[in-house]
């Protein structure tokens, strides 16, 4: 009898330790989806992490709630903690709102691009700004030399690649996120810095013309 109710008690200690086990892990779980990503960082360990294993995957091959059950389940295959998980998660999502988006109309061509006027007009505080906006939202892909540290990214140093365009153009990708002809990685609108104003953008132009432009 003795032993019976000792088996009893340990059964109802381990329920209640499996529930509580249980209850922390759907808590965990719930926060994640409130946590931002980073989705510069989340394009470079995408290069970095993902292509170790697999050929480069394009991000557009897979729906957004497709790419978090994938994730999801290549975390711990990976080896990646949940702040990689979730940058990596916010550029996969991010080069899908670049796709689902059709060529720039005109409409939003024109009402951006009236901020437009005083490009072109390089001073040195400019070029400061725009190597500051440079360093915090473009250098994780594009890198210090400007030649691209993922696959698909541009080469700016490239005198017929990106730079070769208007000011006007370029101003139109960072805004709305561009996918180059041929590349299986989109930048995301503002490169993933939702922040950025217009000015930002300008300054950055400028200090891309002065540093990498032929």
């Amino acid at each position: 009898m003795k032993n019976y109710i000792h088996i009893k008690t340990a059964l109802h200690a381990g329920v209640l330790i499996l529930a509580f086990f249980l209850a922390t892990a759907g808590a965990q779980a719930e926060k994640h989806p409130n946590e931002e990503g980073d989705s510069a960082q989340g394009a470079k360990l995408w290069a970095q992490t993902c292509s170790r294993c697999h050929n480069m995957r394009n991000p557009k091959e897979f729906r957004d709630e497709l790419w978090v059950a994938i994730v999801t389940h290549m975390r711990v295959r990976a080896g990646l903690t949940g702040q990689d998980t979730r940058n990596i998660l916010a550029f996969l999502q991010q080069s899908n709102s670049v796709a689902r988006k059709s060529s720039f109309t005109k409409s939003s061509t024109t009402s951006e691009s009236k901020g437009i006027a005083g490009i072109g007009v390089s001073s040195q505080d400019v070029l400061a700004r725009g190597k500051t906006v440079f360093e915090e939202t473009c250098v994780a892909c594009h890198g210090d030399d400007g030649k691209g540290v993922v696959p698909g990214v541009p080469d700016f140093i490239d005198g017929n690649g990106v730079l070769s365009q208007s000011n006007e153009v370029l101003f139109n990708h960072i805004v709305n996120g561009f996918e180059s002809p041929g590349s299986t990685l989109a930048m995301p609108p503002k490169g993933g810095n939702e922040d950025l104003s217009n000015k930002d953008i300008k300054d950055v132009i400028e200090y891309l013309n002065a540093t990498f432009g032929s």
